[in-house]
């Protein structure tokens, strides 16, 4: 009896151990998801990285699925940090309940809009070539480093708040992007947003802004005051009607071809090295005041 009964607990062992790993293998097997193609792709994901549960789950990688019309059900893998979508029939997408989202490229797809309010650890965002997009918002994005969107044919506008950790940003030829607003991004030092239908930008508190590349916009206000450490201005291709340099006693090259300008003046400049400011209407007071410059380098008009 006394051995027999040794077997018996072996045996109710082997077959609790055998429920427990039956469990963990199956826990992300058990999801559901919108559509067949997100259904495959995340269980594509799971054997590749051997993942077994929803905490191994760090990161969704689907391409060019056409079964892919639905990411509904994405808020269940809550460990996602690194997310990559390319080439799917997708219309939206809603990532507020992926608290460790970092990483995010995006790149055709047919999503309207996208909110990344929630996504406090967000620290990478590239989007490319989303022909459906309309608008990007993204708040108080603390962790964001790096943006960029290029070529999305219907991208209108861009929304961020305070971003202290934003380094830099690119945002080129979206033909339909008439507004950007930053309230502040303490730490940025490059900003390139070219090609686009700008009208509006809106670029608060950035001290560290070295190169501000906005050429081939619609402008016709560019307020430098926000960035007082800026060498670089480029700006062509606008419709700059006037330009206030004061704020950029710094600046040593200005790009300005093709703009509105009549007037402009370089009194709080020094150290301006090159300045082309050909393609402009400048009134016959403004060209005598350049006729009279003999300090900077490379000055055309």
């Amino acid at each position: 009896m006394r051995v027999r009964g040794w077997v018996v607990a072996i045996m109710v062992g082997m077959l609790a151990a055998c429920g427990n790993s039956d469990d963990k293998q199956t826990e992300l097997e058990q999801l559901r998801f919108g559509s067949e193609g997100m259904q495959a792709c995340v269980q594509s994901n799971a054997e590749r990285f051997d993942w077994q549960t929803v905490a191994e789950f760090q990161a969704l990688y689907c391409y060019y699925l056409d079964e892919m019309t639905s990411a509904d059900g994405i808020e269940q893998l809550r460990a996602i940090y690194d997310l990559k979508l390319h080439h799917l029939p997708l219309t939206e997408l809603a990532v507020a309940a992926l608290p460790e989202l970092s990483h995010v490229e995006i790149s055709n797809t047919a999503i309207e809009a996208l909110n990344f309010d929630s996504n406090a650890a967000l620290r990478l965002l590239e989007l490319e070539r989303n022909a459906q997009l309309q608008s990007v918002t993204l708040g108080e994005r603390t962790e964001l480093a790096s943006a960029k969107l290029l070529f999305n044919e219907n991208l209108r506008e861009i929304q961020m708040g305070h971003v202290p950790e934003l380094q830099v940003m690119r945002a080129w030829f979206n033909p339909s992007l008439s507004v950007i607003r930053i309230a502040s991004a303490p730490r940025m030092y490059g900003f390139s947003v070219q090609g686009n239908a700008l009208t509006q930008l809106e670029l608060n508190d950035s001290p560290w802004l070295g190169a501000l590349y906005v050429e081939q916009n619609q402008l016709s206000v560019l307020e430098l005051s926000g960035m007082p450490g800026l060498l670089k201005l480029s700006a062509a291709d606008n419709q700059l009607e006037a330009l206030d340099l004061s704020p950029v006693p710094e600046v040593w090259s200005l790009q300005l071809a093709n703009n509105r300008l009549t007037h402009i003046r370089f009194d709080h400049n020094p150290l301006l090295r090159e300045v082309d400011l050909t393609g402009n209407p400048l009134d016959e007071a403004t060209r005598v005041y350049l006729d009279g410059i003999n300090w900077i380098e490379d000055l055309t008009y």
